[in-house]
């Protein structure tokens, strides 16, 4: 038995094949095609974001005032010089202390201690004199160019003026050593 199809049956076979291969087409070439071409727009767009806060970045970075800050940078290394510079800022206690006409008593220096990211030094010393030298020595202390903390000061009246007792601090990325008996080979000579 032989079946013949119809001119409007061939056309429908036609029709569903014409479909058939284009939803073949769709689905193995065009849907992919157009998913790589989607992720690659996305990834486009990112980079070009990244590339828009890049430059404004760089222009940021470019508007920066190197030669201001190098300045300010050259000030801080006074501030917290790199070398902790103890033996002369203690001989510059002494200087301005005579200049002031005080007497300067013991100094105790205390061991390099770690204050992040800096060491700190603990200084502890005693002035004797006119009150108002004391004062002036206190104030040159409080505007040194140097960055330190005064701690404390005790006021105590004697009978030939005052006697001051000064706690401060310094700092530094590293300080000398402050007893030079500790290197290698050598001994305390005061023990």
């Amino acid at each position: 038995m032989k079946t013949k199809l119809t001119t409007q049956q061939k056309w429908i076979l036609a029709i569903i094949g014409v479909i058939l291969v284009n939803v073949a087409v769709w689905m193995y070439g065009l849907s992919p095609a157009i998913g790589k071409v989607e992720a690659a727009r996305e990834a486009l767009s990112r980079r070009e974001e990244e590339a828009r806060r890049l430059q404004q970045r760089l222009e940021q970075l470019n508007a920066i005032d190197t030669e201001a800050l190098e300045e300010q940078m050259a000030q801080y290394d006074v501030q917290i010089p790199q070398q902790g510079l103890l033996r002369e800022f203690i001989t510059e206690l002494e200087a301005m202390a005579a200049s002031r006409r005080l007497e300067l008593g013991r100094i105790n220096i205390s061991e390099p201690s770690p204050r992040n990211p800096y060491l700190a030094v603990f200084i502890t010393f005693s002035l004797k004199g006119n009150y108002f030298n004391v004062m002036d020595y206190i104030i040159a202390l409080e505007n040194h160019p140097r960055l330190l903390f005064i701690d404390t000061f005790r006021l105590s009246r004697q009978q030939s003026g005052v006697e001051c007792s000064i706690d401060l601090v310094i700092y530094a990325e590293d300080f000398d050593p402050i007893t030079p008996h500790d290197a290698p080979g050598r001994a305390n000579p005061f023990e």
